[in-house]
């Protein structure tokens, strides 16, 4: 039996001699057939990647122009160097909506401080308040409470004024990076976020509101004039801060004129540790109780700026802004015993850009111990009766302060004495 062996790279002599031979069997068909086929096979399978390409890849991805001046409009990307994706894909539109919204996540992240999570970590235990737009912790022996688009916090029941209105989402409460950074860390952890060290409190420097050419508010009705109740009032708390061996001095002593600049310089030429500004408020006949002030924070809006400060006035750093957590602990001491003392309408610890705040070299505050304005307490502040009440609500005021100030030196001074670290910032 003989054996078939193809050779294909027989020549064409020799396949027809095998042939002759018998070693290649002969074909009774034609090729032409099976090559037809082939071919035809070859063709469907061009014609398929040349109809498919176009459908699964923009033509951009290729450099070259769609067939469909419509389509260029929504598939040729504005930048070469983008990844292309199909504009119309349902997965592609799911990932850009997606990396979108984590980039929101990201920054409203960087700008805001969840209320709810972040008293969680103090060890505040939320509570449960019947209002669904208010929403209440207690942390220690304090509460703290917020009101949705309100821009203030009531910790402890008293009221605390921020830059940016609360946000509610989902049943979290949100403030700006800012205010929390600000305002809320620094009440509670004074010697942790302060940025200049704590000064014991030996010297006060008091600032009778106007004077001179500048008589501030009046009532002519009851014969008030600012001037002359500020001035009675400031010497009513040097006499009790005196008796506590606190050495005091006054901006003005009598019925004289001093530029806003002046007063706060006074401050560093005296050595002044703490500075405070006495006023008397006006403004609608119903509006009646006390304030306190301290300096706006950089970036920050002041409280009674309705129209909203210029950018300028918004980024200009002053050097009263490195005694922002000793300002605010002071105005809230001071508030607080103001509100108790007197039994006043709590109008909240305030921010303003006031000139005598600005520069004073050490912890300042102004507080409006009541409107003149309005006729029921004009007449209790023309009493020399109430105006005392005032100078030792101010006194119990500074003397709290001087209590925390005591106390975060003395407890730096164990840490030091033990070797142990600072606090850290919450």
């Amino acid at each position: 039996m003989r054996t078939r062996t193809t050779r294909i790279w027989a020549g064409t002599k020799e396949k027809r001699k095998m042939l002759r031979e018998g070693e290649i069997p002969r074909r009774t068909g034609s090729a032409a057939p099976a090559l037809s086929a082939l071919l035809a096979a070859f063709a469907l399978c061009a014609a398929f990647a040349l109809c498919a390409v176009p459908l699964l890849t923009p033509p951009a991805a290729f450099g070259a122009p769609s067939s469909n001046a419509k389509d260029d409009k929504k598939v040729a990307p504005k930048n070469d160097k983008k990844p292309d994706a199909k504009p119309d894909s349902k997965a592609g539109a799911k990932v850009a909506k997606s990396a979108a919204g984590g980039a929101k996540r990201a920054t409203l992240a960087a700008a805001t401080v969840n209320l709810n999570l972040t008293l969680a970590r103090w060890g505040a235990k939320r509570e449960f308040v019947r209002d669904k737009e208010t929403v209440r912790w207690r942390y220690r022996s304090f509460t703290i409470e917020a009101r949705k688009d309100k821009a203030y916090l009531d910790i402890h029941g008293l009221r605390v004024f921020i830059s940016a209105p609360v946000r509610e989402k989902h049943g979290s409460y949100f403030i700006t990076r800012s205010d929390y950074d600000d305002t809320l860390a620094p009440l509670f952890y004074p010697a942790a976020t302060a940025k200049t060290a704590a000064r014991r409190v030996r010297r006060v420097l008091l600032d009778p509101g106007h004077g001179g050419k500048m008589p501030g508010t009046e009532n002519k009705a009851l014969g008030l004039e600012e001037k002359t109740l500020t001035l009675d009032t400031a010497k009513r708390v040097k006499t009790l801060l005196e008796k506590k061996g606190i050495i005091v001095s006054l901006t003005r002593e009598t019925d004289t004129h001093l530029e806003l600049a002046e007063r706060a310089a006074l401050a560093k030429v005296r050595g002044a540790d703490l500075f405070v500004s006495i006023h008397y408020n006006s403004g609608p006949a119903s509006a009646d109780g006390v304030e306190t002030y301290v300096l706006t924070p950089v970036g920050q809006y002041s409280t009674n700026d309705a129209r909203r400060a210029a950018a300028g006035a918004l980024t200009s750093v002053e050097s009263g802004h490195k005694q922002n957590t000793w300002n605010l602990v002071l105005a809230y001491n001071l508030q607080t015993h103001l509100v108790k003392k007197l039994g006043a309408n709590d109008r909240g610890v305030r921010r303003a850009r006031f000139g005598m705040l600005k520069d004073p070299a050490c912890p300042a505050a102004l507080v409006e111990c009541g409107f003149i304005s309005n006729t029921a307490e004009g007449k209790k502040i023309a009493t020399g009766e109430h105006r005392e009440k005032i100078a030792q609500a101010i006194v119990a005021g500074i003397t709290a302060y001087k209590g925390v100030i005591d106390g975060v030196l003395d407890a730096a001074e164990r840490r030091a004495h033990r070797g142990t670290a600072a606090p850290r910032k919450p």
